[in-house]
């Protein structure tokens, strides 16, 4: 039964670590209360931290979303074959 639960167990590892790698709002919480340092933020509460109500650092910002990317597209990249994998015995033809 667990090999043929494999692409769906790798696409729920894939969405969990995805929705866990870009938190944003328990990280805000908990590093505000203790008074951290803002160059020891996560990547998007980094996001945050260049845009202000008057302007954005374009060049920031684009640096720490291109750097949030990374690891949830090579996480999937390594996961594929599995996921894709699964769905071909589902098609019939």
């Amino acid at each position: 039964m667990l090999p043929l639960s494999m692409p769906g167990l790798m696409t729920v590892g894939v969405l969990a670590f995805v929705g866990s790698w870009n938190a944003y709002l328990l990280p805000l919480f908990v590093l505000q209360a203790g008074g951290a340092n803002p160059l020891d933020y996560t990547l998007p509460l980094g996001v945050q931290y260049f845009s202000t109500a008057y302007g954005q650092d374009t060049t920031g910002v684009l640096a720490y979303t291109s750097l949030a990317m990374l690891p949830a597209i090579l996480f999937f990249t390594l996961a594929e074959k599995r996921i894709v994998g699964g769905l071909q015995g589902a098609v019939k033809g």
